[in-house]
């Protein structure tokens, strides 16, 4: 194995081509598992994640050392700001499934599923843990996909 023939793959791996079907039926498949985790938590939301719920903020960031990146850390703990939060990410995560947005929707869905997550770990089962090493990959490929479709889009208007 030469270093050409490591370039080479590399750059068939990363910038070849590929159908624009793959990657639009990737983005629904994974909006769709995000809108089903939404409307699996959303009967209970205030109850996990809410201010008077199972694990308020104050005891979650005692009992975890405030590890974990989460936009709870820098706003208001009251029920109305974390709903708030949650339908943002629902939004985000209906924005990804239609396509709408990509870039933006997958970073704010990313943010908002991790925030989530990083909120209240003690209800996380094993397709959080599935989501949780999911979201990076999928949100950086989506993002990558809406920017280099955007780009031969344009290229192919503009020659």
């Amino acid at each position: 194995m030469t270093i050409a023939r490591i370039r080479e793959g590399w750059n068939r791996f990363f910038h070849e081509p590929i159908p624009a079907t793959t990657m639009g039926l990737f983005r629904i498949l994974y909006g769709s598992m995000l809108l089903t985790y939404a409307a699996m938590v959303w009967s209970d939301f205030p109850v996990w994640y809410g201010a008077r719920g199972v694990l308020p903020f104050e005891r979650a960031v005692h009992m975890y050392g405030g590890h974990g990146f989460s936009v709870f850390h820098w706003l208001p703990h009251t029920d109305g700001v974390t709903m708030t939060v949650f339908q943002i990410f629902v939004v985000a995560a209906f924005c990804v499934t239609i396509g709408f947005q990509t870039r933006i929707a997958s970073v704010v869905a990313f943010v908002g599923l991790a925030s989530m997550h990083h909120r209240n770990t003690l209800i996380l089962h094993s397709g959080d843990a599935f989501f949780h090493h999911l979201r990076p990959p999928c949100a950086y490929t989506l993002a990558a996909q809406s920017c280099s479709s955007n780009t031969h889009i344009q290229s192919r208007q503009w020659h």
